[in-house]
C-alpha cells in the first residue's frame, strides 16, 4: 500500500505527503510512520508505547513524541481537531484510526487533486535534475558572513548541543558561585527554560538521535554521575533524571556524549597514569563496555559519532602540540589515521552528510573530508572555539566562543593563601618562571593576538621578545647566571639577552621539543622530545647544537615531568613516582607519592618540593631526600580558579595563575 484516502485527503506514504484540494503538504517520515502504524491496526486501539516501539525502535520511550505526531496528523487530516473523526483518542489506552473507506493504491483522482499533484511532480523532477547536475560538485557550506548570539543572557554559557531533529539547543548556564543549570532554548521562537532542579556542575551534554532525551554528566560530592532525562522539545520540559552510571576511578574527558539510534552512548575516559579508554554504555542494560585502551603518548580526548552510527572520529593528543584525528569503524573496531593538526583541538563534530568533520582548532574552524583534505572556515575571531557543530541542514554553525583572561598572582610561605595581583592585562599572561636569584620572573603573554615574552621586576613589566613571526612557544628557561632567557618554537631556539631585549636565533631540524631547565655545569638545555616510544628527556647542546636522548626507558613508561639537581643529575616522574637515573639509563625509584599524582617538582641542595594533585585540589610539599620526611607547605582546593604554576628553589615564594573566562553561545550564518 502506497496511498490511502482519509476523508477529503489522500495520504501518499511513499512520498510522505498529505494531499487535499488546497495543497500538498510534506510530512516528517516519523510522523508518517505513526500513521502507517495506526493504518496497520485500523479500527483498533494502539497504545502509545506500542506506537513508539514500532516507529522509534530501541530508543527510550517518550510519549511526547507520539503525542506530537498525532497532533500534526490531525492538523492536516481532521476538519475539526477538537472533535476528530478519524484519529480517536482513548484515554489511558491509546489511539485508533477509524476508516470506512478502503485503502486505495490505485485511486481515481478527481480534478481537484490533479493540479497540486502535477505541481508537486514537476517540482520533484526539477529538484532531481538540479541534484543530478550539481551533486558531483556539492560541498559543505564553508562561507559565512554573519555572527550572531544565540542567547541574550549576560551569564557565561557552555556545553552547547543542538537537537538532531528540532531547532532546540541545550546548554549549561553558569550562575553565581558556579551554581550551574541546564537550559533549553527554541531558536525559532527565542523561548528558553531551565530544566534542572538542583544547581551543581553539569557538563558533557548529548542528545539522543530522535531528540527525545538528553544525557549529561553531573558532579555530586566529588563524584561524576552519567544521567539522562527525557525531553519534551515543544514544552521545553524534562523528566526526573535517571542515573546510568557513576565513576570513581575514571574521569570522562570527551566534550560530549555521543548517543546512537540503538540506545548506546559513546564517550572517552582518563584514568591513572594517563591511560585513556573508549567506552560504550547501553542505556537499556546500563552495562559499560571498553572498546579500546590507549597508553603512553596517545591520549584520547574527544569522540564524535557519524550520522549513520557506523564510525567514530577520535581526537588524540600526541604531545608536542600535535593532535591526530582517526576514524574508527564500529563494526570491526579498525582505525585509520585521517589527519594531524597543530595547536589545540578541543573537539570535533560531523557534517550532516557524514562526509566531513568540523574541527574546533583553538581559535580556528576547519573542515576535514574523508580523504584528509583540510578547508579553512574563515571569520573574524580571536576567541577560543568550543563545541562547533553544523545545524541539521548544514546552513549554519553553532558554537561556543571563550574569552579567557589569565592573571599572575603571588604569595609566600608566610601567608600562602593571601594572594597579591602582579600582572593583569585582560589577556593571557601565564607560564611565570622565577629567575635564579628570585628577583624577577619571565612570562608569556598573548596581547592583541601576539605571543610575546615579558619580564616582571620591581613592580614593572617590560617586553623582551616580540616574537616577530608570532610562533607558538614551547617553554621558557633562564640561563644559570640569569642573564639570558631561552625559548623555543617548533624549529628554532631563541636565546634572549634579558637586559638588552635582543636575541640570537638557532635553527634546528629536530622538530618541536619542550624546554625544561638549563644545565648548571655546561652550556646545554634539558628538553623533552616526542619519539616512537613516547616522550623522552633529551639534552640540547647550545655549543654544538646536537640533541641527545638521555633515557632508554621502557616503551610503556610515560615521562611526565623532569628536572636537574645542582650537580645536573636527571630526575623524571611518571604519575606518582619520581625516579633518579644511573648513567642516564636505568630508573631507580627516588620517591613515591601516596596521596595523589605528581604535577611537578623542583630540586635544590637540601630537599625538593613536589606539587601533588588529589581529589580535592593541589598540595605542595617539601621532601627530605635522605629521610623521605614530608613537610606540607601549602594546599589549594578546586573551584577557586587559582593554580600554582611556579615556586622558587627554596619553595618559599609562589606564583599562581588566576583563570577567568566568559563563554558565549553564537551562530555563524
Amino acid at each position: 500500500m502506497t496511498k490511502l484516502k482519509i476523508g477529503n485527503s489522500v495520504v501518499d506514504f511513499e512520498r510522505c505527503q498529505i494531499i487535499n484540494a488546497a495543497n500538498v503538504t510534506s510530512v516528517e517520515p516519523k510522523v508518517m510512520e505513526v500513521l502507517e502504524c495506526l493504518q496497520q491496526h485500523r479500527n483498533q486501539v494502539v497504545s502509545q508505547q506500542r506506537i513508539f516501539e514500532t516507529v522509534w525502535g530501541n530508543a527510550i520511550f517518550n510519549p511526547s513524541s507520539v503525542q506530537r505526531s498525532i497532533a500534526i496528523l490531525r492538523k492536516f487530516l481532521e476538519q475539526n481537531t477538537k472533535s476528530p473523526q478519524f484519529i480517536i483518542t482513548h484515554p489511558k489506552r491509546g489511539y485508533s484510526l477509524v476508516l470506512h473507506d478502503q485503502e486505495c493504491p490505485n485511486l481515481s483522482f478527481s480534478k481537484a487533486y490533479i493540479l497540486p499533484i502535477l505541481s508537486s511532480a514537476l517540482i520533484m523532477l526539477f529538484s532531481l535534475g538540479l541534484w543530478w547536475t550539481t551533486s558531483s560538485e556539492s560541498l559543505p557550506k564553508v562561507d559565512f558572513s554573519l555572527l550572531k548570539p544565540i542567547t541574550s543572557s549576560e551569564a557565561s554559557e557552555t556545553n552547547l548541543v543542538l537537537s538532531p531533529v528540532t531547532d532546540v539547543v541545550a546548554f549549561v548556564r553558569i550562575g553565581n558561585n558556579k551554581q550551574n543549570h541546564i537550559w533549553l532554548k527554541k531558536l525559532s521562537t527565542g523561548e528558553e527554560r531551565q530544566i534542572t532542579q538542583t544547581a551543581t556542575k553539569y557538563s558533557k551534554l548529548g542528545w539522543s538521535k530522535d531528540g527525545s532525551a538528553l544525557a549529561f554528566l553531573e558532579l555530586q560530592q566529588n563524584q561524576e554521575h552519567l544521567r539522562y532525562s527525557t525531553i519534551d522539545s515543544y514544552q521545553l520540559s524534562a523528566s526526573t533524571p535517571i542515573t546510568l552510571a557513576s565513576f570513581k576511578e575514571w574521569q570522562i574527558n570527551s566534550s560530549q556524549f555521543q548517543w546512537s539510534a540503538t540506545g548506546d552512548i559513546y564517550f572517552s575516559t582518563e584514568g591513572e597514569e594517563a591511560v585513556t579508554q573508549l567506552k560504550r554504555i547501553s542505556v537499556s542494560t546500563q552495562q559499560i563496555q571498553t572498546l579500546k585502551t590507549f597508553k603512553g603518548n596517545e591520549q584520547l580526548q574527544s569522540v564524535a559519532l557519524s550520522p549513520d552510527d557506523s564510525q567514530l572520529a577520535l581526537v588524540f593528543d600526541v604531545h608536542q602540540n600535535k593532535y591526530r584525528i582517526d576514524i574508527l569503524t564500529l563494526e570491526s573496531l579498525n582505525m585509520i589515521e585521517l589527519h594531524t593538526l597543530e595547536n589545540n583541538v578541543h573537539d570535533i563534530s560531523w557534517h550532516p552528510d557524514g562526509q566531513a568533520l568540523l574541527v574546533s582548532n583553538r581559535d580556528k574552524l576547519k573542515l576535514i573530508d574523508m580523504q584528509g583534505e583540510v578547508t579553512n572556515i574563515d571569520f573574524d575571531n580571536f576567541h577560543y572555539i568550543r563545541n562547533a557543530q553544523y545545524t541539521n541542514d548544514g546552513s549554519e554553525i553553532m558554537m561556543e566562543l571563550v574569552s579567557m583572561d589569565i592573571d599572575i598572582m603571588y604569595s609566600d610561605l608566610a601567608a600562602p593563601n593571601e594572594y597579591k595581583l602582579l600582572v593583569n592585562t585582560q589577556s593571557l599572561d601565564f607560564l611565570p618562571i622565577y629567575s635564579p636569584d628570585d628577583s624577577k620572573f619571565a612570562f608569556e603573554s598573548h596581547r592583541n593576538g601576539f605571543k610575546q615574552l615579558f619580564v616582571y621586576e620591581n613592580g614593572k613589566e617590560r617586553l623582551i621578545f616580540s616574537n616577530p613571526d608570532n610562533e607558538d612557544l614551547f617553554g621558557v628557561v633562564w640561563s644559570p647566571d640569569g642573564r639570558q632567557i631561552i625559548t623555543a618554537s617548533k624549529d628554532a631556539l631563541y636565546v634572549i639577552n634579558e637586559e638588552l631585549a635582543k636575541y640570537q636565533e638557532i635553527k634546528h631540524e629536530f622538530g618541536p621539543f619542550y624546554l625544561w631547565e638549563s644545565y648548571q655545569n655546561e652550556n646545554a638545555l634539558l628538553v623533552s622530545r616526542k619519539t616512537d616510544g613516547g616522550i623522552k628527556p633529551a639534552k640540547f647542546n647550545l655549543d654544538t647544537q646536537e640533541l641527545t636522548l638521555l633515557l632508554n626507558s621502557p616503551s610503556n613508561f610515560e615521562c611526565v615531568y623532569m628536572g636537574l639537581d645542582q650537580q645536573d643529575k636527571l630526575y623524571v616522574s611518571d604519575h606518582n613516582k619520581i625516579y633518579g637515573t644511573q648513567d642516564g639509563e636505568e630508573l631507580d625509584v627516588f620517591w613515591q607519592s601516596d596521596s595523589g599524582n605528581v604535577e611537578g617538582f623542583t630540586l635544590s641542595d637540601g630537599y625538593f618540593s613536589v606539587k601533588i594533585s588529589h581529589s580535592e585540589g593541589f598540595a605542595l610539599i617539601k621532601v627530605d631526600p635522605f629521610s623521605q620526611l614530608e613537610t606540607p607547605l601549602l594546599s589549594q582546593a578546586y573551584g577557586d580558579n587559582m593554580f600554582l604554576t611556579n615556586a622558587n628553589k627554596n619553595a618559599d615564594r609562589f606564583l599562581f595563575s588566576r583563570v577567568e573566562d566568559i563563554k558565549q553561545l553564537v551562530r555563524l550564518r
